[in-house]
This record gives C-alpha cells, structure tokens and sequence, in this order.
C-alpha cells in the first residue's frame, strides 16, 4: 500500500483534479484524499473499489505498481498496457492488510464510544453530588 498515496496523486494530477474536486466525484471529503495522499490514513476497500473504477485502473496496479508520471502526460493509464510480476499470493496479502486495517478501526471507534460512555457516566455522578444542582 506504500505505492497507493503517489499512485492516487498522480492519477488525479493526470486528470487535472484538485483534491477536493476527486473527493467530490467519490463522495468523500477533500481531506481524505489528503490524508490518503499523505499517507496518514488508508483508504476502505469500497473507497480503493471506487477510486480504482473512476481512474479505470486495476485495484493491483493501484495498490502495488508505481506508476510513473509520464504515462499521464500524453496518454491515459487505461490506454497504456503495464506488465506486472505479480503472484495471487501478493495481491491476497495486500486485502488481508486492508482487512486487518478496517478491523482495527472499528475496534478502536468501539474502544473510544466505552471511553466516552464511562467518562459522560463519571461526569453524571459528578454533577448529582453537587448541592445547587439537586434542587
């Protein structure tokens, strides 16, 4: 996934995108593309899914082959044959990661919902010990 954040910069440069106009076009905000461009953040699957059919390119050659500028100077990337050594075995690996990736962030959204439970609860308790507020 590291070739993902300047494959989807490039792509969207070769479109003459700005972020917040490819954010649009895929229903997102403008900064999760910045953050998927920067690398501080990693795409769901159905985003991947989505970015890889409007650009019409393979999910794998987005997420594993650089793709070099000057295929979107004079010609598109759908139009231009890449030749990959890719085994199935690779391609796997790289979903599992996603999956893992999604996993971990529902269970830290989880995690963070109990923390703000048992703190708003805290707080509750707080408040009902205070003499001007049982009136």
């Amino acid at each position: 996934m590291n070739c993902f954040k300047e494959n989807l910069r490039v792509l969207r440069k070769g479109k003459g995108l700005k972020q917040e106009e490819l954010a649009t076009i895929l229903g997102l905000k403008r900064w999760n593309i910045t953050a998927y461009e920067r690398g501080v953040a990693k795409p769901p699957l159905n985003v991947l899914l989505k970015i890889a059919n409007y650009f019409q390119i393979e999910l794998n050659l987005l997420l594993s082959t650089t793709l070099p500028n000057e295929d979107l100077r004079g010609t598109s990337v759908n139009k231009k044959k890449h030749k990959l050594d890719i085994d199935q075995n690779s391609l796997a690996l790289k979903y599992k990661e996603l999956q893992m990736f999604e996993v971990k962030q529902k269970q830290q959204f989880n995690n963070d919902v109990h923390r703000i439970g048992n703190s708003l609860e805290r707080i509750l308790k707080l408040l009902q010990k205070l003499p001007s507020l049982k009136k």
